[in-house]
């Protein structure tokens, strides 16, 4: 069971409201945003599910996630 008193750092707040301000501003946040959304159904495919249940893609195609690049926040969760 995961502990209660874990908590995010306290930093990602302030940095979550200036990369959706640079989104609505059309800034890249990064050079590999098409790329890397494209592999994302070969790379987890149990991830396809879960977007598809969010409605964000309808048939979990590679090229529906390429479309996502922008607007869908691409981040991986590493061990501690």
């Amino acid at each position: 069971m995961a502990d209660a008193n874990i908590k995010p750092p306290f930093w990602l707040k302030p940095l979550n409201k200036v990369f959706m301000f640079m989104l609505r501003m059309g800034l890249p946040i990064s050079g590999d945003e098409a790329p890397l959304p494209r592999q994302f159904p070969t790379l987890v495919p149990t991830g396809i599910s879960f977007m598809k249940r969010s409605g964000l893609v309808t048939e979990g195609t590679p090229d529906e996630f390429e479309a996502l690049a922008g607007r869908c926040a691409v981040f991986r969760i590493d061990p501690v």
